[in-house]
């Protein structure tokens, strides 16, 4: 017989699920596919969680209070202590049920990407150990005052504690609790740390249950071993965390005229960039390179790492693909994914020089008018903020009248008549310097 009927539970366990799951849906493409991201963001996500655990284990305590459950249990055979731990048994209970359901839907939608690691069961253990204990301080309170009162003290409670450690240290917080947003995708903390976190968190639980039964040696015991516990937590520095080698290590795929190469952990990435490169080649053939690598290495880590990325950026080389096209600002070794849109745009920005266009007086250059043509034939946009974002240039206009015609003439060449023509005029194009009269078999 359940003291706690599962629909009481359900106070404690649809908030905390609603919550978690809000504030990883809110930002759904910054975790998914890497481990690492994935266990930040469920830690992170505890600043929403947390609130809901205590007050929704205070709105518990309180309605045991007036239905006089804890009378009747009470009157039980067994000691006041027995009778507590088994209530916050039971309330702990759906509060693991809630952790473990949040943690469980990220780690599933991570995995259908993710190509190396895991989920991290310490980090779940200690999210769970701190859920806890929030829990019993909540419950603790709606034991003894109305829930009108103290609900919203329980909810308010958790954000009032994280805002003290973060004023106090800002590297309490992550030492204490999970609570830590370093967003490293190649390194996550010591397993033992989170081990030690969930154990000192627990014994905080328990020492506030053994004081709702008045049992003040286990609660004196209880917290004195939490107190020890989380001093030493506080000894460890967040630079203490465990490299994910593995995860870094160079891994290529080959399109048809491109080779990209990202860490193993953000590889499942590789294939669709190959794509992109591929497609503005074969759009931009004569003036993009017939082949490009893309090495985007990972270089915080020690000499062994980059020098294995240095091997394999000079393999491409020697493999005779161009690595100096590619432009800085579509790195993407450590995102969890791609806008392809503002790559490709990227990629053709990078062989036009961008910083003329729309700058000039007298309608549209010539640079100007191939640049609008590239980006049309790729099916990205010529206005609005993407374009703005991705290239700082105006609204690309369409050529004026005067010029239609030798657009027209441009449009209507072969493949191989276009290859030859940006071949010959690749210098200009590149400088800004492209003047209508290279069009000079348009007929006028």
């Amino acid at each position: 017989m359940f003291l706690i009927s599962p629909s009481l539970g359900l106070r404690v366990l649809v908030p905390t699920v609603a919550a978690c799951a809000f504030y990883l849906l809110a930002d759904l493409h910054a975790w998914v596919g890497l481990w690492a991201y994935t266990a930040t963001t469920l830690n992170m996500a505890l600043l929403f969680g947390l609130p809901a655990v205590a007050g929704g284990s205070a709105w518990v305590g309180s309605t045991l209070r007036r239905a006089g459950v804890l009378t009747m249990a009470r009157q039980t055979a067994r000691s006041r202590t027995w009778v507590e731990l088994r209530l916050f048994a039971e309330l702990a209970l759906h509060v693991v049920s809630a952790v473990v359901l949040v943690s469980l839907g990220a780690w599933l939608t991570t995995a259908r990407l993710a190509v190396t690691g895991g989920p991290d069961l310490q980090g779940l253990a200690a999210r769970a150990a701190i859920c806890l204990a929030l829990a019993a301080v909540g419950y603790a309170l709606g034991r003894r005052w109305p829930a009108l009162t103290v609900v919203p003290l329980a909810v308010i409670g958790p954000y009032v504690a994280v805002g003290v450690c973060l004023y106090l240290d800002t590297d309490l917080l992550a030492a204490v609790t999970p609570l830590d947003d370093r967003f490293t995708p190649f390194s996550r903390d010591l397993p033992l740390v989170h081990a030690v976190q969930a154990g000192a968190w627990l014994l905080a639980a328990v020492g506030v249950v053994a004081l709702l039964a008045a049992n003040r040696t286990l609660a004196f015991a209880a917290a004195s071993c939490a107190g020890v516990t989380a001093s030493l937590l506080v000894l460890v520095e967040p630079a203490d965390r465990v490299h994910v080698p593995e995860a870094a290590a160079p891994t290529c795929v080959d399109g048809a005229t491109a080779r990209v190469c990202l860490p193993l952990a953000t590889s499942y990435l590789a294939r669709p960039l190959a794509q992109d490169v591929d497609d503005v080649i074969r759009t931009l053939p004569g003036l993009a390179p017939a082949s490009a690598g893309w090495v985007e290495e990972y270089v915080e880590w020690g000499a062994t790492p980059q020098a294995s990325w240095q091997r394999v950026s000079d393999r491409t080389v020697a493999d005779g693909y161009d690595v100096t096209w590619i432009p800085e600002a579509v790195q993407v070794g450590m995102a969890t994914g791609v806008d392809h849109g503002q790559v490709r745009l990227a990629l053709v920005s990078h062989l036009f020089a961008t910083w003329t266009i729309g700058r000039g007086e007298g309608g549209t250059s010539a640079n100007e008018a191939l640049f609008r043509w590239a980006v049309t034939e790729l099916g990205l946009p010529t206005e609005g903020d993407d374009l703005h974002g991705t290239l700082g240039v105006e609204d690309l206009e369409p050529p004026s009248d005067d010029h239609a015609r030798e657009m027209e003439w441009f449009t209507a060449l072969s493949p191989e008549e276009r290859s030859a023509f940006f071949a010959e005029h690749a210098r200009a194009i590149r400088s800004g310097t492209l003047s209508w009269s290279a069009f000079e078999k348009a007929p006028g």
